[in-house]
């Protein structure tokens, strides 16, 4: 067995299902019109959008689908240069984001009970 390519983790098809949604968005303002509908449909919701010192990238924020165990989560990004948005599962992304969205979402239940 070769473990010197790790496998990456496959998108969930709620994730494929979002990036469909998104594939003509190529604009921050389509993606922050478009992106609530998109998330909608898909059966997720957006957990948090964070700043990025990243030039490749105009927007990025961390997407949550399912519930408990089932759950899961992914990165939505807008790159710089127009192209279409990318979903992505955080379990391979190289966003510092991604690494607290699972986090964040077992946070947010409190959140709204104390709203």
């Amino acid at each position: 067995m070769d473990d010197s390519n790790p496998q990456q983790p496959a998108q969930s098809l709620e994730e494929v299902e979002m990036e469909l949604s998104l594939q003509a968005i190529d604009t921050r303002e389509q993606l922050l019109d478009q992106l609530p509908e998109a998330i909608g449909k898909a059966g997720g919701e957006l957990l948090f959008e964070l700043p990025h010192d990243r030039d490749d990238l105009s927007w990025a924020g961390a997407v949550a689908f399912g519930e408990g165990a089932s759950r899961q989560f992914a990165i939505v990004s807008l790159p710089a240069d127009g192209g279409p948005a990318k979903v992505e599962p955080a379990a391979s992304s190289e966003l510092p984001m991604a690494r607290i969205a699972e986090s964040y979402a077992g946070l947010m239940p409190h959140f709204r009970t104390a709203a």
